[in-house]
Parts: structure tokens; C-alpha cells; sequence
């Protein structure tokens, strides 16, 4: 995708557009992404992009999923562009079908664009009761873009339900393609109506979900259908969740509880499970959850489910509560969430976690964990964690990792004693098959006595240090030590 938007840029700069044009047919099916289409507008192909953009809202194409939002950003070169591409569709229920296909983009992290997404869907919304829909499949596709923001449901949310109360929930996958066409506007109801506080859809949903669960157990197409299920309501859950009043979060727990099952495979359901009942401060009812459904699944196979991807979240949480420039506060949050999550067991580093060494993962979405995914996510600083680290380290060290991120806190803010003591918890807490880590933490052990002079203790570590095993800056910091002991 990220190579095709670069070569349309460049072909802008061509000579030869009859070429570039026939570049584009030829990727016909991959152009179908929503942000390579949005490209082609932004840069002067817009009789390709309309071509492409009817194949990719015709009913057998949207099968596909092809008008998922995903990562794609609104641009302010794809607003301007935007009035002269939809005047190329000549009917109006095209013409909304077009700018809410694009105005459903999300808003850039940086510089947000001047009308927010749901500013855009709120305003377009207002078009949609005047406009009499030809196509069934179209009419629906704008509805469920639409129902993405909150401000479109006084225009919306009659004619959404009308449609999504016609559906049986069994009939929503099958055996070859999962969830199919019509399961989106169901989702897009359901999203909607929790957005707006009414929680009756989403407990209905669960209920029938639940109800028609196949006696195949194994069935690929039902769990991939409560897997799409979950990521389309994860989202809006977590963000009723973040901005809920405390009796409405009451209300809310039992529904969490029943789509955050802790066996579910969804790590996004659990992440929200875990935050709502650490905001609603009822841990022991969470608690009872995990110990009920280790009853039913062999521990064993209880999904591996992380604390690394909670801290987004709880950003957001903090944020919405005013408490986020609170220093104290937000320290103390990110105490109760780590306890909760050492309590409960939770892993920290799944999937990134090799013999005790980090390892980056190029089908994760965050490759760092524990409190380096806490500096990832701006919830607390390096100096931060070089004070408060110890604390979460002592309630789960993760086999001495922890120890080690604390340790590389204190050693980039010069505090080498403080570094010194963390290394040392670090490999006293390794086990005995994290042969590698071992390796690599008597090096950071050693370069933070070093800084202290201690070089004979220094020394006496280098002896048990292989090496091949050494990894990063660590292979850099063996030889240095090495040559300064050897001078000494």
C-alpha cells in the first residue's frame, strides 16, 4: 500500500499520464484500499479514483471489507480535492456514498485537521433523510459509515435499527467467509446505541450471539464472527468506559463482563475488562471471573493476554478525568492497573519476550513492553520511571526484566548507584533457562559498577559472560570493560 501511494505521487510529476494510467488498471484490485483511493483524488486522478471507487462500493466488492477504516488519515489536500471529485457522480445518494467514504478517514494525530471526523459525519448525516436510496447495498454502507460518530444519530439511528431488527444473528456468518455483509450494520447499531448510553442492543446481541453458538465448538466461522464482533465494539466500549459516570459504569460492568469473558482471544475485550473494573474499583469481581473461567479452559489454554497494550487506555481514561497533569494521581492509577494485572497474572511482554531478552515482533502493533511501553505510551517519563519503577517492580519484576528497565532508567539520568541495584535484582531474579538474559545482564551489571569504579566486581562478572550471547549495546560494553580490565 505505502509503495503504490508513493509511485501515484510520482507519476504526478510524469510526462507520460496515458503510462501512469495504465499502471493504475493494472493494479486495479489493489487500488481498491481506501487510502490508495484517497491518494489518487489528492493527486489528480480522479476518473481513475471514481472508476475504482464503484467497483469497491459494488455489493460483491464491499463483501471484502474493502471500506475498512483502518489506519487511513484525512488529509487537508484530500478535503480540498474532495467537492470536485464527488461532482463527477451525477446521483445524489453516489454523491453522499462519496464524501462520507472519505470523510470517515480518521483525523491526523498531529496537526488535527479543522472539522473533526465527527464534525464531518455529523454534518453529512443531516443529508441523509432527503435522499431516497436505489441501492440497498449502498444505502447501508453509508449507514454504517455514519453510525462511526455519535453526532449522526438523530438522523441515523431510526432507520439503522429498522434494518438491524430484521437480522438473526445466526444468519450473520458462514462456513467459507466468516462474518458476512449484513453483520456490519448490526455491529454499526449496536456501536451506535452504546455510544448514546442505551446498553439493551449490545446485552441483546451478546445473548443471541451466545444463544446460536454452533454445536461445533471449533466452528472457523463463528469464532471468526465474535472475533470481528469484539474489535468493532472494543473501541466504543473502552471510550463509554472512559467517560461513564459512576453509576453508568455499574450498569456497564455486567455487559463488559459478558464480551470480555477472560478465555476470549481478544486481547482489546480484555484490556477494557480489566481497566472499567479497576476504575468501578471492584477487582475482586474481576478476580472471580478468571477464576471461574480457568474452571472451564485448561490454564494452558487460557489466552495469553498483556498488560502493554492497557496503557493507551488508560492515557485516555486519565485524560477525560482531568487527572492526567495530576502527577500523583496518574503515578497512582498506573500502581492500581499493574497490581491488578500481577494479581490476576496477566503477562507482561507476550510475544515480545524471548529468553529474557526483548525481541521485536513485526505482526504487533507495539513491540515494547512493561515500563518501556509505558514511556511509549507519554503515561510516565524516563525520570518518572527511574523513581516510581521500583514499585511496579517489586509487585511483578517479570523474572527480573522490570528490574532491568528500571535499572536502564537510572543509568540514562548518570544515578549509578540507583542503576547498580536494579541491575543486580535483575540477574538475581533471572531463572535458570534464561541463559541469554543472564548473559547480557551481568554486561549491564558490570558497566554500572564500572561508572562507580568498582572494577574488580566488574571484572569477577566478565568471567561468566559469553560472548556470542551479547546483544545491542551490550556487545559494545563487553569489549570496552574487557579492555579496561585487561589495563587495570
Amino acid at each position: 500500500s505505502e509503495l503504490l501511494q508513493s509511485a501515484i505521487k510520482v507519476m504526478t510529476k510524469s510526462d507520460n499520464r496515458h503510462v501512469d494510467k495504465q499502471l493504475i488498471r493494472m493494479k486495479a484490485d489493489a487500488m481498491l484500499d481506501q487510502s490508495l483511493l484517497a491518494t489518487l483524488i489528492e493527486n489528480g486522478f480522479a476518473t481513475d479514483a471514481k472508476k475504482l471507487c464503484l467497483k469497491a462500493w459494488s455489493e460483491a466488492s464491499s463483501r471484502q471489507g474493502r471500506y475498512s477504516q483502518g489506519d487511513n488519515v484525512y488529509t487537508k489536500e484530500l478535503h480540498e480535492s474532495l467537492p470536485a471529485f464527488v461532482k463527477l457522480f451525477k446521483d445524489e445518494e453516489t454523491q453522499l456514498l462519496a464524501q462520507t467514504y472519505f470523510a470517515s478517514m480518521e483525523d491526523p494525530e498531529k496537526d488535527a485537521f479543522e472539522i473533526p471526523r465527527d464534525r464531518r459525519l455529523g454534518e453529512l448525516a443531516k443529508k441523509y433523510p432527503g435522499i431516497e436510496f436505489k441501492s440497498k447495498s449502498r444505502n447501508e454502507l453509508v449507514l454504517i459509515l455514519l453510525a462511526g460518530s455519535k453526532e449522526s444519530s438523530e438522523f441515523i439511528a431510526k432507520p439503522l435499527e429498522e434494518i438491524a431488527s430484521q437480522l438473526k444473528v445466526e444468519d450473520l456468518w458462514s462456513e467459507n467467509n466468516g462474518p458476512n455483509e449484513r453483520a456490519k450494520i448490526l455491529f454499526a447499531h449496536v456501536v451506535l446505541q452504546t455510544q448514546l448510553r442505551n446498553f439493551e442492543p449490545i446485552k441483546k446481541l451478546l445473548s443471541d450471539t451466545k444463544a446460536a453458538k454452533p454445536d461445533d465448538s471449533d466452528s472457523w466461522a463463528f469464532r471468526n464472527f465474535t472475533r470481528s464482533m469484539n474489535s468493532e465494539i472494543s473501541k466504543p466500549l473502552l471510550d463509554v468506559v472512559t467517560m461513564s459516570s459512576e453509576e453508568e459504569l455499574n450498569q456497564l460492568l455486567p455487559v463488559i463482563a459478558n464480551i470480555c469473558d477472560p478465555s476470549s482471544e481478544s486481547a482489546a475485550s480484555q484490556s477494557i475488562n480489566l481497566l472499567a473494573h479497576v476504575i468501578a474499583g471492584k477487582l475482586d469481581e474481576l478476580e472471580a471471573q478468571y477464576d471461574a473461567a480457568k474452571k472451564e479452559v485448561d490454564e494452558d489454554e487460557m489466552p495469553t493476554i498483556d498488560l502493554d497494550g492497557v496503557w493507551e487506555s488508560v492515557v485516555d481514561y486519565l485524560k477525560t478525568k482531568k487527572h492526567f497533569d495530576q502527577k500523583e494521581k496518574r503515578i497512582q492509577f498506573v500502581k492500581q492497573v499493574w497490581q491488578a494485572g500481577s494479581k490476576l497474572g496477566l503477562d507482561v511482554g507476550s510475544g515480545h519476550f524471548q529468553d529474557g531478552v526483548q525481541e521485536s515482533c513485526s505482526g504487533c502493533r507495539n513491540g515494547k513492553f512493561g515500563l518501556d511501553a509505558i514511556k511509549e505510551a507519554k503515561l510516565l517519563s524516563g525520570e518518572e520511571l527511574a523513581q516510581y519503577g521500583s514499585s511496579l517492580a517489586e509487585l511483578d519484576s517479570v523474572n527480573g526484566e522490570i528490574w532491568r528497565q528500571v535499572g536502564k532508567e537510572h543509568l540514562e539520568l548518570k544515578q549509578f548507584k540507583q542503576a547498580t541495584d536494579a541491575f543486580k535484582k535483575a540477574l538475581d531474579a533471572s531463572t535458570e533457562d534464561m541463559e541469554q538474559a543472564k548473559h547480557n545482564r551481568r554486561v549491564e551489571y558490570a558497566f554500572a559498577l564500572s561508572k562507580q569504579n568498582q572494577m574488580e566486581e566488574a571484572k569477577e562478572l566478565l568471567k561468566k559472560v559469553d560472548q556470542d550471547q551479547l546483544l545491542g549495546d551490550n556487545i559494545k560494553r563487553y569489549e570496552d570493560l574487557d579492555s579496561q580490565t585487561e589495563s587495570n
